[in-house]
């Protein structure tokens, strides 16, 4: 799925000084874009945007051709087309490594079906994605509380992509990591995404060293894009 902006205006209430203009944006289908910029510049913003949690105030975004900007419900249609990993990762603490990757296929039965495909039940399928993430299976019982950050990582990035969504939004995820880290987690990212499986990434960030990881990066700073899909 591709992803297209028009006339974007977006300013907060209590910071009216603080806005994100994007007259034209526009990323294709199996992109992989670093959206990158300082600290304070909208990368979050713009991509809580895109994902329907922010509205703006005029213009919108199109996700796949379906509206997010809107005055609908998106909460169902980001549930089956999108997996988005938090910068604090945002997992459910009191749950196993197993439940918090099967849980989009909770939510969505168009993500669950598509699963099923490759295995018999959620459970199964979350197992697979914990053997291709070097998961051990000692740890797949236990709560998410009691790991590693490297460890919160891979359930991180298989809660994700478990069930394949066309659009994957990733806020920060690396910014407390050193440089080894770093690494690991972006070859543990893509690695996850196969020769089948080749979905549309915005990976935010304000360190401009990941772009060899990307086709192509987009800047932002005091709100105003730059760079690749900006007209």
């Amino acid at each position: 799925m591709g992803i297209h902006s028009q006339d974007l205006v977006f300013s907060y209430k209590q910071d009216p000084s603080f806005s994100i203009a994007v007259p034209n944006w526009q990323v294709q289908s199996g992109d992989r874009v670093l959206l990158t910029g300082p600290s304070g510049s909208g990368k979050t913003t713009l991509l809580s945007i895109i994902a329907g949690l922010a509205k703006p105030e005029s213009g919108g975004v199109t996700v796949g051709g379906h509206s997010v900007s809107g005055s609908g419900n998106t909460d169902q249609w980001r549930a089956d087309h999108m997996g988005i990993v938090f910068q604090l990762f945002n997992l459910i603490e009191y749950l196993s490594v197993l439940d918090n990757i099967a849980l989009p296929l909770a939510l969505s039965k168009t993500r669950q079906a598509r699963a099923l495909q490759q295995g018999a039940t959620s459970v199964a399928v979350a197992h697979q994605w914990c053997d291709q993430l070097g998961i051990a299976p000692g740890l797949r019982t236990q709560c998410v509380g009691r790991l590693s950050v490297g460890q919160r990582q891979r359930v991180a990035i298989a809660r994700a992509l478990i069930g394949e969504p066309a659009i994957i939004l990733a806020d920060e995820p690396t910014s407390a990591l050193d440089l080894a880290n770093t690494e690991r987690f972006m070859d543990t990212l893509w690695s996850a995404c196969h020769a089948a499986y080749q979905p549309t990434v915005v990976f935010v960030s304000h360190d401009a060293g990941l772009h060899r990881y990307f086709d192509h990066t987009t800047t932002i700073n005091a709100g105003v894009l730059g760079g690749y899909g900006v007209a």
